[in-house]
């Protein structure tokens, strides 16, 4: 029995040999400067971005507008004569500044009096007024007696109002007001607080007048 024998051969290639391609060279890194000025670099750009980011944070909080009320009103004299009033007016305003970060200054101060809408007295202050943080207290703002002409119509309601022993009034306080946070970051406002319908009650046969407790609230714009 004959047995078939199967020969392979097998052929071998060589591989021309790789041609020498030059390198790429990478010059050795060197740093632009010391680590001392890195880490101070760094540091003065993370002051400025903490600044920054508290100076918008407290350009977002509006500050609270003070509180105003008139605790109390003296008309010292109240002459009312054909269509010229004179009178001097002293007014105490208690203030209060409800901001826990923010103190209040209030500059070029000027108070109005009306009777109806018509006005009876007015008066600039140049006194420079500064309540700190939580500040509540009085302010005495006194418009000397001077005289003035109102409409014949206006003047006749006064009078009837004064036989009645009690005439209703309003006030108006406006100032140029400045907030000024525990940074040095301020922020300036015109400040308006009306008060009215004041109800001052005038005794006969005397001088003497008070206010009416309940009758001097106040509201205050910005």
């Amino acid at each position: 029995m004959e047995v078939a024998t199967r020969i392979t051969t097998t052929r071998s290639y060589t591989l021309p040999p790789i041609a020498d391609t030059p390198r790429p060279y990478f010059p050795p890194y060197q740093r632009p400067c010391s680590p001392a000025i890195q880490c101070f670099m760094f540091l003065v750009v993370a002051v400025f971005v903490i600044a920054g980011f508290i100076f918008f944070f407290l350009l977002l909080q509006q500050p609270h507008p003070p509180k105003f009320r008139i605790n109390a009103v003296n008309v010292s004299p109240f002459v009312v004569s054909n269509s010229e009033i004179t009178a001097g007016w002293y007014t105490s305003f208690y203030i209060t500044n409800p901001n826990e970060r923010s103190s209040i200054t209030y500059r070029d101060i000027k108070v109005f009096v009306y009777y109806k809408g018509t006005l009876l007295s007015s008066a600039n202050f140049s006194t420079t007024i500064y309540h700190p943080k939580r500040y509540q207290g009085s302010v005495v703002l006194e418009i000397p007696a001077l005289s003035l002409c109102v409409q014949n119509d206006v003047a006749d309601a006064i009078v009837r109002d004064l036989a009645s022993e009690v005439v209703a009034f309003s006030f108006k306080v406006r100032a140029r007001v400045t907030f000024r946070h525990g940074m040095p970051i301020t922020m300036k406002r015109w400040l308006v607080a009306t008060c009215e319908n004041v109800m001052v009650r005038f005794f006969p046969s005397t001088t003497n007048n008070a206010m009416m407790n309940g009758s001097g609230r106040c509201t205050v714009h910005l």
